[in-house]
């Protein structure tokens, strides 16, 4: 038998063409062989040879060693042992069905639901971070088994994840990571105890205006973040921060529950204290190589400044200025993003 070879890259885009479906009908109670065909969210954490598997280069898989399932479109079903050993199999050379029954069986319906599409429309259960299952390999190098890698962003075709050392993304398929299992963790948490992404990527980056790290006991409380992209040597950041500074004294200060934070465009951190000395700051900022080495907090960053995103505390974007643009390429104010949040805040709390 001749081991398998080939780039998990390549297979990113391959397995979920089929699955852009609306309308998934609910996920069974019991999981035949076809109800794993192309659906890695319901693929066992591993399963375990049957027997042993001698390749003609001389490496053996023995009878008892675990493999993760890395393809299973129906008419293959290809394993890695995690030692640089890929083999194609039949469901039956594994304990392929009795390893997701198992699985499947420890999973609450809350959790058996995470899907493809429900995955990529619900911020609040994108994990922060992701464990390669198998060696990934792009032009950028490789990353073996139980690699941590930071998410960028989560679509129903896959996720997109900062290559490790690097500011690099990378777009990889449901196949080679264990997303659904980082994410069916976050499912079991009631939706409003799950931890505030947003929170989380902010709490250790940012500084106050004497450059001092800046820490708020009650971050992952708040319910809003309103990210001010913007610069010192930006001329219309220069118009629009006094109003931003005047709006976070009047308004925000009677709303404990919005962070606001300047996300600063200044090559150079020492512009960046001047500019909020300057202005009169009194809200804290994240200097640029800070937040642009930031998977979830750089993907907020649009193509002008002043940018002024509104967004909930995991990350989705409920106003944005750089959003909007007319016939003429001009893009919008940054104060209708503050009257949006003036908006939400006014609105009676849901019950």
């Amino acid at each position: 038998m001749k081991p398998i070879t080939f780039s998990v890259i390549a297979l990113a885009g391959l397995l979920w063409n089929a699955l852009a479906l609306a309308d998934a009908p609910a996920p069974p109670d019991t999981l035949t062989l076809q109800d794993l065909v192309n659906r890695p969210d319901r693929w066992p954490p591993s399963v375990t040879l049957q027997h042993d598997f001698n390749f003609n280069n001389g490496a053996v898989a023995h009878q008892g060693d675990k493999a993760t399932i890395i393809l299973d479109n129906g008419n293959q079903l290809v394993l890695d042992t995690g030692k640089n050993i890929r083999f194609a199999v039949k469901p039956e050379d594994c304990d392929l069905l009795n390893a997701a029954n198992q699985y499947w069986s420890s999973l609450t319906p809350a959790q058996r639901a995470v899907d493809p599409t429900s995955l990529a429309s619900d911020v609040s259960i994108w994990p922060m971070q992701v464990k390669a299952t198998n060696s990934i390999t792009c032009k950028f190098g490789t990353v073996q088994p139980g690699t941590d890698l930071a998410v960028s962003n989560v679509t129903a075709k896959g996720i997109d994840i900062v290559w490790p050392n690097t500011k690099n993304l990378i777009s990889l398929g449901f196949d080679t990571t264990n997303v659904f299992d980082a994410a069916r963790q976050l499912a079991a948490i009631d939706r409003d105890k799950r931890p505030s992404r947003i929170a989380t990527a902010l709490a250790d980056i940012m500084v106050d205006s004497d450059g001092k790290p800046y820490h708020d006991d009650h971050l992952q409380d708040k319910q809003y973040f309103a990210l001010y992209y913007g610069a010192k040597w930006c001329a219309p950041c220069l118009e629009f921060s006094p109003n931003l500074v005047k709006f976070a004294n009047d308004t925000l200060s009677k709303h404990p529950e919005v962070a606001l934070v300047l996300l600063n465009e200044d090559p150079q951190e020492s512009t960046m204290l001047a500019y909020m000395k300057d202005e009169h700051m009194s809200f804290p900022a994240v200097p640029q190589d800070s937040w642009k080495d930031n998977a979830v907090i750089s993907q907020f960053a649009g193509r002008i400044i002043p940018d002024m995103v509104i967004i909930d505390r995991f990350g989705k974007v409920l106003a944005d200025n750089d959003a909007i643009e007319d016939n003429q390429g001009n893009h919008g104010d940054p104060m209708d993003s503050l009257a949006a949040l003036s908006k939400l805040l006014a609105a009676p709390a849901a019950q």
